[in-house]
């Protein structure tokens, strides 16, 4: 008798005997090859070559922008004060308060070996949103603080405003040509003898030794304020001819640094070498009583 065997469910057994071939496996493996990841990063390259200047552009834009507003809002200021003063304007002499206050157009400083400055007090605050931030250039942070005065703004007002005018007459009738008179700009002091040669500084002038000067540092440009109170970006023109060698007050030190002036007609001087000085022609835009004939 043969007996077959069962499994439970009643069918029979049919795994006797038979071999179970082995499952086969297949495994997908992708990579860059050497090429292609070379062809990625090139590409990326010249991405990053193409987008970084862009981008380094609309950084500076902005950064014009911003200054113009600024010496825009300074400029309706002063505009502002002289209404509340009789046509009377601020300037840059400093008023000396007692107990070591100092008062500038600007701020109020602390005197002592390093002065400190409470830029909320100063002549024009009341006219200005937020003096801490109108009063300083966002392409000018770079600039050092001058030793012990510790000047804290970036943009400059002009000291030549009030030349040819009566004593202390500080009239905003004198503007013959408000459009075509410089208020602020921005400045920057070089003194080569001192570590950091630039420094920041409070007023600018034309034509004259250690002052401070129209700063070209918006893609070689410098943004000005005017007395109608409107801003614009101008270019600047270098100065020719030394005025103190021994000091570094060179013509080549003022470009190398991008320092100049800022005028109407081409540079003249009107005493010869080796003390140069600007011609009231050449101070044009400088000054509120423009010279007669121009």
């Amino acid at each position: 008798m043969i007996l077959k065997s069962y499994t439970p469910f009643g069918s029979p057994c049919r795994t006797q005997g038979l071999k179970r071939s082995p499952r086969k496996r297949t495994s997908i493996q992708s990579a860059f090859t050497l090429i292609e990841l070379l062809t990625v990063i090139a590409i990326m390259v010249v991405l990053a070559a193409i987008l970084f200047p862009v981008f380094a552009q609309a950084k500076e834009a902005a950064k014009k922008a911003s200054c113009i507003n600024q010496l825009k809002q300074l400029s309706i200021a002063v505009l502002l004060y002289a209404g509340d003063y009789d046509d009377m304007m601020v300037d840059t002499t400093p008023i000396n308060e007692g107990g070591g206050k100092v008062l500038h157009w600007f701020g109020r400083a602390t005197t002592g070996s390093v002065w400190s400055w409470d830029l909320q007090g100063g002549r024009l605050q009341p006219y200005i949103k937020n003096n801490t931030v109108v009063t300083i250039c966002p392409a000018g942070l770079d600039l050092a603080f001058y030793p012990s005065f510790n000047i804290p703004i970036t943009y400059g007002m002009s000291t030549n405003l009030f030349e040819g005018l009566p004593s202390n007459d500080r009239s905003l009738s004198y503007a013959s040509n408000p459009a075509e008179t410089l208020l602020f700009s921005d400045s920057a002091t070089v003194v080569p003898t001192l570590p950091a040669v630039m420094y920041r500084t409070h007023t600018f002038a034309a034509g004259q030794l250690g002052t401070g000067m129209a700063h070209a540092r918006h893609s070689n440009k410098t943004v000005v304020g005017w007395l109608d109170g409107h801003a614009k970006v101008v270019p600047i023109t270098f100065r020719t001819r030394d005025l103190n060698v021994g000091l570094g007050y060179t013509a080549a030190n003022w470009r190398n640094y991008n320092v100049g002036d800022v005028l109407k007609y081409e540079l003249q001087y009107q005493n010869p070498a080796p003390s140069p000085t600007f011609s009231a022609r050449d101070k044009y835009y400088y000054l509120m009583l423009k010279p007669a004939g121009l």
